[in-house]
Order: C-alpha cells, then structure tokens, then sequence
C-alpha cells in the first residue's frame, strides 16, 4: 500500500514537473512598451497623436541598439554645434541690419533734399559693401539650411523604416480573431430577426 501511493506522489511530481516545464517552453512575446494598452506611451500617443507612436517606438528601439543610440547622440551634438557655429554670424548680421535700418530712419529726418540724397548714397554704397564681404557667410548659411532640411527628412525616413518592421511582428503575434465579432454579427441578426417578426 505504501510503495502504491509512493509511486502515486513520484507521478503527481513528475507530471507537475513537466506541465512546469512546458509552460516555460512557451514562447515570450515582447511587445513594445509603446504598443502596451495600459501603458504611459499609450496615453501620449492617445493626446498627441497617431504620428508620437512612430516616435515612441522608434525611442525604444534606440534605447537597445547601440547603433542608433550613437547615431543619435551624434545628431544632437551636430544641433547643439550649428547654434555655435552659426550663432556668432547670425547675430553680428542682425547688429548690422539693425544699424542699416536706424540709419535709414535717421536720414528720412533730413529736410535738406541734396544732403539726404547724398547720405543715402554714402549708405547705399557702405551696404552693397557689407553685403560682398559677409556674402560668403550667407551662402554658407543657405546651404547649412538645405542640409538641415535634408537631414531632417532622413532622419524621418529612418524611423519608418525602423519601425515598420516592429508594428508588423506586432501585427502577426497580437492580431485577435474573428470569433467574437463573428459571435456579435450573429446577436445583430437575431435582433433584427426579433425587430422583423414584431413589425409585420
């Protein structure tokens, strides 16, 4: 009698054992945090927009891919150098433009027709020469422009494409079935059915 329910107990622990086991067969699913239905970056994409998932999950894929975590730290070191770069010019321009324009308010106080016509010259001429030497300075600042807009738009582009393949694996594994709209569709019928025999 013992040694029947000894091998009774050794088969209760081996069956536990394996259902244990299969149950830590079975595989994982990760879903993005951002693609979590109780999660905060749900909420954020909810208030601000379908486009902040994009966002969101191209933030997550940066945090575990060295790659692109380098890439963007390179990114806003190149932002944070072009206000260094450009801002000593941009704001010697604007001291200058601003002189230009008081200048030009000053000689319309000028009641002497001659003596106005002869110092707007003088500034005239002083201007078309400050605009030859900072033209380089302005053409540079054109073409920083156009590559800023350019980046912008790969950078853009690189998060589609890095995130299109997240949203399709989350797609595959998480796509419910049909059961329960199937299920719904039937209830619609027989309430139209009842609806139907009430009315004739």
């Amino acid at each position: 009698m013992r040694a029947l329910i000894f091998l009774f107990f050794i088969g209760c622990f081996t069956l536990i054992a394996c259902n244990h086991h299969r149950v830590q067969q079975q595989p994982v699913v990760n879903i993005p945090k951002a693609l979590e239905d109780h999660s905060a970056s749900h909420k954020l994409v909810s208030k601000r927009g379908p486009d902040e998932l994009v966002e969101s999950l191209y933030s997550e894929l940066a945090e575990h891919d060295a790659g692109l975590k380098q890439l963007e730290a390179a990114l806003d070191a190149l932002d944070q150098s072009k206000e260094e770069a450009a801002g000593s010019f941009q704001q010697f321009d604007a001291k200058s433009q601003s002189y230009y324009k008081a200048a030009d308010q000053h000689m319309n106080t000028i009641s002497d027709s001659l003596l106005k016509d002869k110092i707007r010259k003088l500034v005239e001429e002083h201007l078309a020469k400050y605009k030859a030497i900072t033209e380089k300075h302005q053409e540079l600042l054109k073409a920083i422009d156009v590559k800023t807009t350019k980046l912008a738009d790969l950078h853009t582009v690189l998060k589609v494409v890095k995130t299109l393949p997240v949203i399709e694996t989350y797609q595959k594994d998480n796509r419910p079935g049909t059961a329960s709209l199937e299920s719904y569709s039937k209830k619609q019928d027989g309430a139209i059915e009842d609806i139907n025999k009430m009315t004739h």
